[in-house]
């Protein structure tokens, strides 16, 4: 009885650290800014040009107040003429890093309208959406930027992190495995390594 007692302490130590681990991946979502978008992992690319200057205050100026919903925030884009790929690029990420995903939803939504073969984007979007709890959007966002380059390890982290929070760990597994062989110095490769020997350790 004593070893039991022993034995499931051990397990509920090991899940505790398990969670710790994906919950401080997870949280990146929350902490990303543009001085540090090229060193996090769920982002999709590194910052534009003229991104970091703020060269984009024209664009910045340009951008609506916050909407409510994802209805009204697609109204708002959609009445913006004239703006081309790379700026509605740029005003997505703007909105990514201060924290409006429905903004950034619906530019990232209307770039995708004119370069639909964008997995940064399609990266991108896929964060955006599981910020908001939207777990299958996002998946479908991270599978497609896959589809669009396998080589691409920011969304098969991103595929990693949904499968986990559905209980599918050996999905999670496999695309933290892929995300390793992928970037295996990547900013954070050790993280997702810990989380990798922690899950082959729960299989067995």
């Amino acid at each position: 009885m004593k070893g039991d007692r022993i034995w499931q302490r051990r397990i509920q130590v090991e899940n505790v650290v398990l969670i710790a681990g994906v919950a401080f991946i997870l949280g990146l979502l929350a902490g990303r800014t543009s001085k540090v978008r090229q060193h996090l992992v769920l982002g999709g690319h590194p910052p534009l040009p003229g991104e970091m200057r703020g060269e984009n205050e024209t664009l910045r100026a340009s951008v609506p107040p916050a909407p409510q919903t994802l209805e009204e925030a697609r109204a708002l884009v959609a009445r913006m003429e004239g703006v081309s790929v790379e700026e509605l690029i740029r005003l997505g990420n703007l909105k990514f890093d201060t924290n409006q995903p429905l903004l950034a939803i619906a530019f990232y939504e209307r770039a995708l309208e004119l370069e639909p073969d964008n997995p940064d984007v399609h990266t991108d979007l896929g964060v955006m959406y599981l910020q908001l709890g939207e777990v299958e959007k996002a998946r479908a966002h991270f599978k497609q930027a896959q589809t669009l380059n396998p080589q691409h390890p920011q969304s098969l982290f991103n595929l990693g992190v949904v499968y986990y929070q559905q209980g599918k760990k050996e999905k999670a597994l496999a695309a933290w495995e892929g995300y390793l062989h992928l970037a295996p110095k990547g900013e954070k490769a050790e993280e997702v390594r810990r989380l990798v020997e922690e899950l082959r350790e729960q299989k067995g």
